[in-house]
């Protein structure tokens, strides 16, 4: 789910479109699944902020970091639609209407937004699936990006994936507070997500050269106006404004679209988001 599920930090570029999306995140290896696909990030000192950007980015300041893991990629419909399939299944988990799916455990919020017209996924009344689009069915977002996924649709997910993984769940579903002590998947916080996004925490030998150094140019790395097929009204159900995650370049953390295709969920956040505002 590239918000900062998600918000976020600053994206060096942005598409028209906004969309929120998440990566999770994890401190230990966790054997009996190979999803998401992780990239190992080591801790580190790092300056975060700016003097000069404005309000909610002041005052620069040091942060410390311990190592950990992200998703190498943002995370997809389909496997929102796994997981959730998997919740559904546990009984007394999700609450699902003809408009939203919520929590039936814990403070009840909307999860995923079935009625704003860019979702990509639908229930019929047994699963959980995602949808095409397009003339004929012609666009298939199993691979794009979730999208009209909230807030606490995120936070969720990374403790259904925890569960059905059989490893601790990191979040209180009755408060939303996250214990990082444990080692279930969890969102990363905006200092992780800022880390990873600037390259930082690579092994060495693979650093990232830069997008404008002549040969890697930006095109290369990032889904922004120009390149992606998106206008402030883009049609989203015939498959314009957002992209199949992993079909850029990834950066020296072998990650992947941390700039462009969608927005992505933090667990904290810099400034004031609505979490219902998943566009």
């Amino acid at each position: 789910m590239k918000k900062k599920l998600f918000i976020i930090t600053l994206l060096v570029i942005s598409i028209t479109t906004f969309l929120l999306f998440f990566n999770c995140i994890q401190f230990e290896e966790n054997d009996s699944s190979s999803i998401p696909e992780m990239s190992f990030v080591n801790g580190g000192t790092f300056t975060m902020g700016s003097n000069n950007v404005g309000l909610y980015a002041i005052p620069e300041h040091s942060v410390k970091l311990s190592s950990f893991f992200i998703s190498r990629y943002e995370i997809t419909n389909q496997e929102v639609v796994d997981v959730f399939n998997w919740a559904e299944s546990q009984g007394g988990k999700i609450t699902v209407t003809a408009t939203e799916v919520q929590n039936s455990v814990g403070d009840t919020q909307t999860l995923l937004d079935f009625f704003v017209e860019y979702c990509q996924i639908e229930h019929t009344s047994d699963d959980f699936l995602v949808i095409t689009g397009g003339t004929g069915g012609s666009v298939v977002f199993t691979d794009y990006p979730c999208v009209e996924i909230t807030w606490y649709g995120a936070v969720a997910y990374c403790n259904y994936l925890s569960e059905k993984e059989g490893i601790t769940a990191c979040y209180n579903l009755s408060d939303w507070s996250c214990n990082f002590n444990n080692n279930g998947y969890r969102l990363p916080t905006e200092a992780e997500w800022e880390y990873a996004a600037s390259n930082r925490g690579t092994t060495p030998g693979n650093q990232f050269s830069g997008w404008y150094n002549g040969i890697n140019l930006i095109y290369n790395y990032v889904w922004y106006t120009d390149n992606s097929n998106a206008t402030p009204n883009s049609d989203m159900s015939e498959g314009k404004g957002t992209h199949e995650v992993g079909k850029k370049k990834p950066n020296g953390l072998f990650v992947y679209d941390m700039s462009g295709n969608v927005w992505e969920w933090c667990y904290d956040w810099w400034y004031y988001v609505n979490t219902d505002d998943c566009y």
